[in-house]
């Protein structure tokens, strides 16, 4: 009854009739007991007991007594620890949790990850650490241990696991090249001598596409579902506060507006995610296309792990999903020199002749030796090239040649130690402009018989000179023929496939039209043919991102044309990516010319009310378009920024972020002019920063005038600038580049609106509008002041430099004031004067 309570006491003795523990306990209903003589069988089994008892054992044991707990002296062992020690040791450590016995003697059971508990190897021993040897290298291993007490023993712990590694010692390197792997997936090879929990989140990766320096493997980690990916690498047996790594490692997607970090830690046990230990945290730059050398130096470091990690942090958007997938490749363990070698070596650009080489210099570098000749030449026989500053452009070279480069840094105490070979191939002499490749002069035509000077970067070609029918196993309709544009010759691609067209030598801000023919062989697949530009022919030369224009069908072949301007003058290639959803594709007629169709020989207006005029050449790229919008009713052209949201830090903002210019560019006679004024209008806006958004004027490859940024987020009104280029027409005909760079493209964004572009011989600064009674403007030329007089009130003065902007305003309300441009650069300046509704622009020399 509810009324009635009931007593039992709980006796726990050991086998030898030992008390453990004794409970007074209670309970209300005879039906309670049941429920009782669980929750004490729980609590034996959350209190480590030395052996697990029935419900039957525990009702007998039930008598009325006083309540009474004591400390189980000796418990079962915790928090298990497990460390590669040797070629094929482990040594593992736990804690006892004996209190009172004092035993120190253990029986350990281990076996293959995954062994059934009873058959795997079991020894007796009394140390604590144990090294557990004749191990295999590369096996996963498990572990479990009990106290022995007084001739007994406790309940086995938990199962730990742990992992045999290859064993290295400084120097070591690793490129991943060794494991076999299937195209484009990630894996882990059995045979791998790195230990990830999660394949794909942490594993090596075929990448040969803008590689970050060898091919074809690199390592990567990422975070999946909020795991964070983590590479360990081998058994470093020597690791001390004497080594360092160094590394080259690129983001995947490199456009972001968040932080991605990779993290290199230690870690004691490849298995056990909570031995990671943080050592340096790595910014990767969200831009960089082509990767990056980084080194870590441990001579701070003060455990005695001997495996290193590599581990993410931070997210980058991409598409509407997020990663922060990192690759690093050729990782080199070594002893702390006392001179330190270059980082980052690579070559920023190569031709027929020449190669830019450039590097880091770290430490107490003074200067840096280059010894390079044909490959395989013996060190010391080489031609030797010093620098001062941290990069050097090697001339002389021979056309489509391979050379080996060796680097060494040279310190007060010393030399480096030498970096290489790092290897290059020379080009072909570059291809005259107007250029064009139909396929019909090939020597041999075949798997990979390409035009001379044209490189692949990845999937076979077939060049061919004859028809080819598919209609017994392919698409191609109606005619199901295999044929060239305008002949027999053609290239025949499968899926993602790069193609490097020859070298040709471009000229800054001329703007060049690269064109192809293509035809693709479903017509509802998706196909598309990307194409960049590099100063080079390897992917790490790249440049910039074109905007793809034309169309693919499967009917008939399609033109597919890209303009280009380039920032500096020098020897480029383009590189075409033909990336289709499954399908082949056929090419043909490659041709590279000036963009020009119509050079202005007049003067114009272009106010696109009437649309887009063939005049004018929009260029876009990858992440920056051009678009007409509308402003109060009146058509206008915006300049957006860029998609990707993010500018790369480097000397220069242009050129080393030509994926976020768009230009408009056109060509002026510059026969038909006996003086010229350019004239525009522009409005401005940005996101963030002011600096983020900014325009400029670029004639003949020369930036021209100050760049130009707006005042406001978005309240800035139209200007109008203006720039006399008539000394510029005895250099012959001007190609004029309006360029724009933005950061951003959402919000309000970075923009540029542009309007009534006005070529003409009378500048609008110099145009009289109404004459104002008597005025006088005086000393001209001027070292300072200028002197303005009239009959008439004078409303406003205003100042402006050649190329429009204005420099200073003056309001006032008399008929006599002045100006001053002492402070001013001698040149040419323009004073519009209002007085009412009439106004003079005068054009005023300062000396």
């Amino acid at each position: 009854s509810r009324e009635t309570s009931y007593f039992a006491r709980a006796v726990v003795t050991t086998p030898t009739g030992q008390t453990v523990s004794m409970a007074r306990l209670s309970f209300r209903t005879p039906d309670a007991r049941e429920n009782l003589v669980r929750n004490l069988r729980l609590s034996e089994i959350m209190y480590n007991p030395l052996r697990q008892l029935t419900s039957a054992e525990l009702a007998a044991g039930f008598e009325d007594d006083d309540f009474e707990y004591i400390e189980n002296p000796c418990r079962r062992p915790t928090n298990l620890m497990a460390s590669q020690s040797g070629q094929n040791s482990a040594t593992i450590t736990w804690n006892s949790n004996v209190t009172v016995d004092g035993s120190s003697t253990w029986q350990i059971e281990y076996g293959e990850l995954g062994f059934t508990p009873g058959s795997g190897t079991v020894l007796t021993i009394n140390t604590n650490p144990f090294v557990i040897n004749n191990l295999e290298v590369l096996k996963k291993y498990q572990f479990r241990i009990r106290n022995i007490c007084s001739n007994s023993f406790t309940n086995w712990s938990d199962l730990y696991s742990f992992k045999i590694t290859c064993l290295a010692n400084a120097p070591f390197y690793e490129n991943f090249d060794q494991y076999e792997s299937v195209p484009g997936f990630p894996y882990l090879d059995p045979t791998i001598c790195w230990t990830s929990a999660n394949t794909m989140n942490a594993s090596v990766y075929v990448y040969s596409q803008n590689n970050i320096n060898s091919a074809p493997n690199v390592g990567f980690v990422e975070s999946i579902n909020n795991v964070d990916g983590m590479f360990v690498s081998p058994y470093l047996a020597d690791f001390d506060n004497t080594k360092r790594i160094r590394f080259w490692a690129k983001l995947q997607v490199p456009t972001s507006t968040q932080n991605i970090s990779l993290i290199v830690g230690t870690i004691k046990n490849p298995l056990d995610s909570s031995t990671f230990v943080p050592f340096q945290t790595i910014p990767m730059s969200p831009t960089d296309q082509d990767g990056q050398q980084f080194m870590v130096d441990f001579s701070s470091y003060t455990g005695d792990s001997k495996h290193l990690a590599f581990k993410t942090s931070g997210y980058v958007s991409n598409g509407g999903y997020t990663t922060n997938r990192i690759f690093f490749d050729d990782i080199y363990y070594e002893t702390i020199p006392t001179c330190s070698q270059p980082l980052d070596i690579n070559f920023s650009q190569t031709n027929d002749n020449s190669a830019l080489l450039k590097w880091t210099n770290v430490g107490s570098s003074q200067s840096t030796k280059i010894e390079y000749g044909l490959t395989g030449f013996t060190q010391g026989s080489g031609t030797i090239l010093t620098s001062n500053s941290n990069e050097i452009l090697i001339t002389g070279l021979a056309a489509t040649t391979k050379y080996d480069f060796y680097v060494t840094a040279n310190c007060a105490l010393g030399n480096s130690l030498v970096v290489g070979p790092i290897k290059i191939r020379t080009t072909c002499v570059p291809e005259s402009i107007p250029w064009l490749e139909d396929l019909n002069g090939l020597s041999q035509y075949g798997l990979n018989m390409l035009p001379e000077c044209f490189k692949k970067t990845a999937s076979d070609i077939i060049s061919r000179n004859t028809p080819f029918d598919i209609s017994d196993f392919g698409s191609f309709n109606p005619d199901n023929l295999l044929t060239g544009y305008d002949d027999t010759s053609y290239l025949y691609l499968d899926d993602y496939t790069g193609l490097f067209s020859p070298m040709f030598h471009l000229e800054a801000g001329t703007t060049y039209r690269y064109s192809l023919e293509a035809r693709k062989s479903y017509e509802y697949n998706f196909a598309n043919i990307k194409v960049s530009s590099y100063r080079g022919q390897e992917t790490y030369f790249h440049v910039s991102n074109m905007e793809k224009n034309g169309i693919l069908s499967e009917y008939e072949y399609d033109e597919s044309y890209y303009f280009y301007t380039p920032i500096d003058t020098g020897d480029y290639s383009f590189l075409m990516l033909y990336d289709m959803s499954g399908g082949q594709l056929i090419t043909d007629h490659f041709k590279l010319q000036e963009g020009y169709n119509n050079p202005i020989a007049t003067d114009r207006l272009f106010n696109f009310d009437q649309g887009l005029d063939s005049s004018l050449i929009i260029e876009n790229t990858e992440n920056a378009k051009i678009t007409l919008d509308n402003i109060l009713g009146n058509n206008v052209l915006k300049m957006s920024g860029s998609t990707s949201n993010v500018f790369s830090i480097g000397s220069d903002l242009w050129k080393d972020n030509q994926n976020s210019i768009s230009k408009v560019n056109f060509k002026i006679n510059s026969s038909s002019f006996t003086s010229l004024f350019l004239s525009f209008k522009l409005k401005q806006t940005y996101s963030q920063n002011a600096s983020d958004s900014a325009f400029r004027l670029v004639i003949n490859g020369i930036p021209t005038g100050n760049v130009i940024h707006p005042t406001t987020t978005n309240q800035d009104g139209f200007q109008a600038y203006v720039y006399d280029l008539t000394d510029q027409l005895a250099l012959g005909d001007l190609k004029i580049s309006l360029q724009h760079i933005g950061k951003s493209n959402s919000g309000n964004a970075d923009n540029a609106y542009l309007d009534d572009i006005s070529i003409n011989q009378t500048s609008i600064l110099s145009n009289n509008t109404i004459d104002i009674n008597n005025l006088t403007v005086y000393p001209n030329p001027t070292h300072s002041k200028v002197f303005i007089r009239c009959d008439e009130n004078i409303s406003s003065v205003k100042v402006y430099n050649l190329w429009g902007q204005k420099l200073q305003e003056l309001d006032t309300n008399i008929n006599e004031t002045s100006v001053d441009l002492s402070s001013y650069s001698s040149g040419i300046y323009f004073i519009n004067i209002l007085s009412g509704y009439k106004s003079k622009n005068v054009k005023i020399v300062k000396e």
